[in-house]
């Protein structure tokens, strides 16, 4: 693909998502074929890879990329695309390994990689066998994905020193969302007096911020030859608008309606995640409301009627209002250094909307 962004306006996200899709397909296609000549169980496993990348998700981060490219002047469509679908490969690896922690096996309204191989192997084995061998493919289909990322960078049609740039933010996001998730992971087992919203902070900006804003919008500036100072104001505006998006992200965990989430409401309950929402909770809840919060929390079989008492409580202590407040503020602070961002006209009005989107996303 030669044609370059100055032949035509900027894409909206639908027109972005067509090219990034079928960039993505073509490279699933081709690995698959590769995989093939190792063994076929591979090249099946290649398959349900391209079958959950299309099944969902929101593209919003290689569409991210290509809006602080295509803003900073780039012009090289092709050669940025590539750029833009290893951000959906990092997506995925990071969430098929968020979800082997989590312990789902369901994602966009459907079998996650983990659920589908439970499903396969759950023919001949035990459940829990199944589960064991599933979660080890999955992680491989992480990996797998990863590498395709890196593949993507190397291979794209910049000059070198460029590329080694994108390719050291890239491996500065993973060591920052894995700080972040290993914080996560280990917040919960501790005791209570250690988790503060300080920490809890943290998460928001290391598992989420970095990776699905940050990285990608300073990505998408660095291919265009931003200097630091640019990126700088681009760090300023991506984080508090990644950490607004991760709040949303678990009202909807709690309140959302499970058939435009994608997956049980009741998943970040029964997992006892430590949110900000639930952190509120716990703070404003009195006696007996927080000894009702801490027998459904983290409790693997929660009811229906559970997860229902649990809501209740956290609107009726105001902790559901509050983290709206939190999120909306985020936004606000964002919109703030949107608003002083060097960035072209029509670049800017779409980020705007990406903005608006994350606290109003019902899914």
């Amino acid at each position: 693909m030669n044609k370059t962004l100055q032949d035509s306006q900027i894409l909206t996200k639908s027109e972005f998502r067509v090219l990034v899709d079928e960039r993505l397909a073509k490279l699933y296609a081709a690995k698959a074929r590769q995989a093939a000549k190792i063994d076929a169980s591979y090249a099946q496993l290649i398959e349900e890879m391209a079958a959950f990348v299309n099944r969902g998700g929101k593209r919003i981060r290689p569409y991210l990329m290509y809006l602080i490219y295509a803003g900073y002047g780039g012009d090289r469509l092709g050669a940025a695309l590539d750029m833009a679908a290893s951000q959906e490969l990092y997506h995925n690896f990071l969430l098929i390994h968020d979800d082997i922690i989590d312990r789902d096996t369901t994602r966009y309204g459907g079998p996650n990689i983990a659920g589908r191989y439970c499903e396969l192997l759950g023919r001949n084995l035990s459940p829990q066998e199944a589960r064991h061998f599933a979660d080890g493919i999955a992680l491989m289909a992480g990996d797998t994905n990863a590498g395709l990322a890196f593949e993507l960078i190397l291979k794209s049609d910049f000059d070198d020193s460029t590329k080694v740039r994108a390719a050291e933010r890239m491996t500065q996001m993973i060591f920052e969302v894995s700080g972040g998730e290993v914080l996560d992971v280990l917040l919960p087992l501790g005791d209570a007096s250690e988790v503060t919203e300080h920490r809890l902070h943290q998460v928001l900006h290391y598992k989420t911020a970095t990776y699905s804003f940050d990285a990608p919008m300073q990505l998408g500036a660095i291919l265009a030859g931003a200097n630091q100072e640019q990126l700088n104001a681009i760090h300023d505006l991506a984080i508090p608008v990644g950490c607004a998006f991760q709040l949303t992200d678990d009202l909807l965990g709690m309140f959302g309606d499970e058939k435009k989430v994608g997956k049980p409401v009741t998943s970040d309950l029964a997992e006892g995640k430590r949110t900000i929402l639930m952190q509120y909770g716990f703070e404003l809840a009195d006696a007996d409301q927080r000894a009702v919060l801490e027998q459904h929390f983290g409790d693997p079989k929660v009811s229906v009627e559970g997860h229902a008492e649990v809501k209740r409580i956290l609107e009726v202590t105001g902790a559901h209002a509050k983290t709206q407040a939190l999120a909306a503020s985020y936004a606000t602070k964002a919109g703030q250094a949107l608003d002083r961002l060097a960035l072209a006209a029509p670049a800017k009005e779409a980020l705007a909307e990406i903005m608006a989107f994350t606290v109003s996303r019902q899914k």
